[in-house]
């Protein structure tokens, strides 16, 4: 009986990444029911669900494997950002503007994904296979992230740069730049997020004061 083949290093970062969106799940719930409660507490909410989703069977598999069968590995910013959800909240880069959050998603849904649907490409060419040659991405990451660290957005520079590194060293399953970047979960998030901020802004924009009643 021969053994098991090995486990590749993106394989296994892709079973730890389930076991991080629970964690991050976990924790987020934890810190809101318990408020009070001592960071090294929602530490280890976060790390027994990891090792949950590692360990515990479900079927022939483990509760990590099975998810990934169903959601598939997470881009590398998606899993840096649920690293820190679970196990450093308060290191969580800050939220951009609404208007931000919107427009990240819509230029990237319109740019990788329409063509999925509407069979064709926006502006006539197709984005998504400059991730292939992604020198023009690095290029543009490395304005943005210029941009950015003058604004003071350190920390969504360190995020990217994490991202980047694991991907360069081959820890991401796609040789896309694109699937190290982006995915449906962060851009519908930021969807979610900007639409729900900017629905808030403008109900206390129209909120009368106090002292006017």
């Amino acid at each position: 009986m021969s053994a098991p083949d090995p486990m590749s290093a993106a394989d296994a970062l892709g079973l730890l990444c389930q076991g991080l969106a629970v964690a991050a799940v976990a924790r987020t719930a934890f810190d809101r029911l318990r408020p009070g409660a001592p960071s090294i507490a929602g530490t280890a909410v976060a790390a027994a669900a990891v090792a949950t989703m590692l360990v515990v069977p479900l079927g022939d598999a483990t509760l990590a494997m099975q998810l990934r069968a169903v959601i598939g590995d997470p881009a590398a910013v998606t899993a840096v950002l649920l690293a820190l959800a679970a196990f450093a909240p308060k290191r969580l880069p800050a939220r951009p503007r609404p208007a931000t959050l919107v427009g990240f998603a819509g230029v990237v849904t319109l740019l990788l994904w329409t063509p999925a649907f509407l069979g064709t490409f926006p502006f006539g060419f197709d984005a998504r296979a400059i991730g292939w040659r992604p020198w023009p991405i690095l290029v543009v990451v490395a304005i943005l992230a210029t941009v950015a660290w003058r604004r003071r957005a350190d920390g969504w520079v360190a995020v990217v740069g994490i991202a980047l590194l694991c991907w360069g060293a081959g820890l991401v399953e796609s040789d896309n730049l694109w699937d190290a970047l982006v995915d449906p979960w962060i851009v519908g998030g930021c969807a979610a997020v900007g639409t729900g901020d900017a629905i808030a802004a403008r109900r206390r924009a129209f909120r009368p004061s106090p002292s006017a009643a």
